[in-house]
């Protein structure tokens, strides 16, 4: 189960998502949303992300938007998909460099675990993984109160060599990441 804010057409709203489908093979997450404000107007919102490759190194990624609307009168959901399209831009903004060095890390979702609120990811190919025997994050949100968690980010990881440096750039690089969300979700710089 994913919760979280997101600031649409000026007005933060809760959207609380089901991760259905992991299918590695052909590239494709499928997020079915199942309560919030946003659902007040809808009877079903669907987002399928799938990558297809464009060549060995680049693929592209279709998002489709499945819905039905509670009433006809109501908008197309297209302010929620500016704002993807905005957080998907602040993303690849992040990601020209870490450590003012463009690294690229391929990783594995290996746990999913709705109850325990668990997600584990592997890195198994890219730049970093030259560094590394094995490298691993999981995010674990535990519960602070009935509205809020907490998520503790854990880094299991092997270096190939002792002299190898700390996975550090990298960790903060998460951090700035996680907070060009968390100021996207919250409306700030938009």
């Amino acid at each position: 189960m994913i919760i979280y804010l997101s600031h649409i057409d000026g007005k933060r709203k809760t959207i609380k998502q089901k991760l259905e489908v992991v299918d590695e093979e052909n590239k494709v997450m499928k997020f079915k949303c199942i309560d919030g404000e946003l659902m007040k107007e809808y009877n079903y919102l669907i987002v399928t992300f799938e990558a297809v490759p464009v060549s060995n190194e680049t693929s592209k990624v279709i998002w489709t938007f499945e819905y039905e609307k509670k009433e006809p009168g109501l908008p197309e959901p297209t302010a929620e998909m500016d704002a993807l399209v905005t957080l998907a831009k602040e993303i690849d903004d992040h990601h020209h460099g870490i450590d003012g060095k463009r690294k690229t890390i391929k990783q594995k979702l290996e746990v999913v675990d709705e109850e325990n609120k668990v997600m584990k990811f592997k890195c198994i190919d890219g730049e970093l993984m030259k560094e590394y025997n094995y490298l691993i994050v999981t995010f674990e949100a535990v519960p602070v109160s009935n509205e809020t968690s907490k998520v503790i980010w854990t880094f299991e990881y092997e270096k190939k060599e002792p002299g190898l440096p700390e996975p550090t750039a990298e960790m903060d690089a998460l951090v700035t990441l996680a907070k060009e969300i968390d100021d996207h979700h919250h409306g700030i710089g938009n």
